[in-house]
C-alpha cells in the first residue's frame, strides 16, 4: 500500500505531468509555503500558490512545451523539492537542474 508521503509525492509529479492542478489542491497543507528560482518572493500559502498555478499551468500547456516530471534526465530544466507533513505537501521548490 502507498503511504500518503508517496501519494502526496505523485500527485505533485502528475501535476506537472498534467498540467492540472485539481489533483493537487486536497494535498496541500494548510501551512504550505513555495519558493522557485524563478519567483522574486516565497509564497506563503496555498491559496497563493494555487493561483499562480492555475494560469502558469495554462501558458505551459499553451506554449506546446513538453513537461515530465518522472523518469528520464535527458533534458533536466528543474529540480522540485518537496517536504510532506501529516501525508500534506506542506513545502514545494523549484530550483535549476545543476549540469
Amino acid at each position: 500500500m502507498e503511504s500518503t508521503r508517496d501519494q502526496a509525492l505523485r500527485v505533485d509529479a502528475a501535476m506537472m505531468n498534467t498540467l492540472d492542478a485539481s489533483r493537487l489542491e486536497p494535498l496541500l497543507s494548510d501551512a504550505f509555503h513555495y519558493g522557485s528560482q524563478w519567483e522574486f518572493a516565497e509564497m506563503a500559502s496555498k491559496v497563493e500558490y494555487l493561483d499562480y498555478t492555475a494560469p502558469t499551468l495554462r501558458t505551459v500547456r499553451d506554449s506546446g512545451v513538453a513537461v515530465w516530471a518522472q523518469g528520464g534526465r535527458d533534458d533536466l530544466k528543474a529540480v522540485v523539492l518537496a517536504t510532506v507533513e501529516g501525508g500534506k505537501l506542506k513545502r514545494r521548490d523549484m530550483r535549476r537542474a545543476m549540469r
